[in-house]
């Protein structure tokens, strides 16, 4: 448990200072850090989205966080209402590590209706900024705020967003930056979905299955091919053959699944019950797909 109350100033010029915030242009001079500054030198991730979200983006959020912290990936997000809080909840859920980049002084917990979240991620992983103690947030620190967050981070995957959202903002910076950006597409006809839809569009790698982010991290993809191929050899004759096909084609609906096997809707639903239950698949807008998280 990390001592919650000291804050830590680490100047540019020092060693610990992340490599890539000190080089990149318009580089902070300082962060001030409450917490465990090991996490500056582990794999981080960073999920942003919109605060006002929908539940589909809070789930994926949640989750995402939980699957990094399975592979001991650290969380990296703005502690922000709605998609930020739900990524640094799921990493703590699993015990995992998340940095929570504030837009004012690591003393002030903002928004406030986060307190409980901001004493948690104090104890349990870092916050930084790179505002002086007692700064009050204003309008313009956040897309200052954003570069960190990105800069902090291996690659950002964007969970849910409108034309107007920082989080964006945080995808375009990444994207300058030479840093891989990641986009969980939706609805056409949902405003939650505008922005990481045009994100993909524009570029940005699409999140099929949340365990897509692993790419960029080469340990966790080996590991999670290993956890794969584990779990292949606990499953009954035809929960192997949905778990391969599913495996092999990716995210399908009962219909096509049906087809590809050969079998009845109520054969395979039957199936997929029990594998529900027992955690190896999941559904995601009316598709089966392998849960990974």
């Amino acid at each position: 448990m990390n001592d919650c109350n000291t804050i830590k100033v680490i100047k540019k010029e020092d060693e610990r200072f992340p490599w890539f915030l000190a080089n990149m242009e318009e580089a902070p001079e300082q962060l001030y850090c409450i917490g465990d500054l090991s996490l500056l030198e582990m794999p981080k991730m960073a999920i942003v989205g919109a605060r006002k979200c929908s539940d589909y983006g809070k789930r994926a959020a949640l989750q995402m966080g939980e699957l990094l912290a399975r592979y001991n990936i650290v969380t990296v997000s703005g502690m922000a209402k709605g998609v930020d809080s739900y990524a640094h909840q799921g990493a703590l859920n699993k015990k995992g590590k998340t940095i929570a980049v504030l837009g004012c002084g690591v003393d002030i917990c903002y928004p406030y209706a986060n307190k409980k979240l901001y004493e948690d991620i104090k104890k349990e992983g870092l916050v930084v900024s790179e505002y002086p103690p007692g700064t009050v947030a204003m309008p313009y620190m956040f897309p200052q705020r954003n570069r960190i967050i990105s800069g902090l981070s291996e690659a950002v995957a964007v969970m849910e967003a409108g034309l107007k959202s920082g989080s964006l903002i945080t995808a375009v910076t990444a994207a300058a930056q030479g840093k891989e950006v990641f986009a969980l597409p939706g609805n056409i006809n949902s405003s939650f979905s505008i922005g990481t839809n045009k994100l993909i569009q524009d570029g940005a790698t699409i999140i099929t299955e949340l365990s897509d982010v692993l790419t960029c991290f080469p340990d966790a993809a080996i590991n999670n091919k290993t956890d794969s191929i584990d779990i292949l050899r606990h499953l009954g004759e035809d929960e192997y053959d949905i778990y391969s096909c599913l495996e092999e084609k990716g995210p399908l609906s009962c219909d096509l699944l049906c087809s590809i096997l050969g079998k009845s809707p109520a054969f395979i639903n039957g199936v997929l019950t029990i594998m529900e239950i027992k955690g190896y698949i999941s559904y995601t807008n009316g598709k089966i797909h392998i849960a990974k998280f």
